[in-house]
């Protein structure tokens, strides 16, 4: 039995996300919150938080937002309280 081909679908890269993708990003420069009203807070002021996820990386604030749904993103996870908990934001 022969091997399956692979397909590679050009329009993709390790860079660019599958549509629907969330982001899972946490407090960035020390910062941590002890409760969701703080953590979206920061959201909301355009503080920087720290991306942690696959096929991105850097920092990213609210003001990013629409580069984000262009991207792909649908919603945002931080990462709070020693990263134990977690917010979603749902991007419009």
């Amino acid at each position: 039995m022969k091997n399956a081909p692979i397909v590679v679908n050009p329009t993709s890269s390790f860079n660019t996300p599958p549509k629907g993708r969330t982001l899972t990003i946490g407090p960035a420069f020390g910062r941590d919150y002890t409760s969701k009203a703080k953590a979206l807070a920061d959201w909301d002021a355009n503080k920087d938080f720290m991306i942690h996820d696959l096929f991105h990386g850097g920092y990213v604030s609210k003001n990013q937002k629409d580069q984000l749904i262009r991207d792909g993103i649908t919603a945002v996870h931080i990462r709070y309280h020693m990263m134990t908990k977690v917010v979603v934001i749902k991007l419009q």
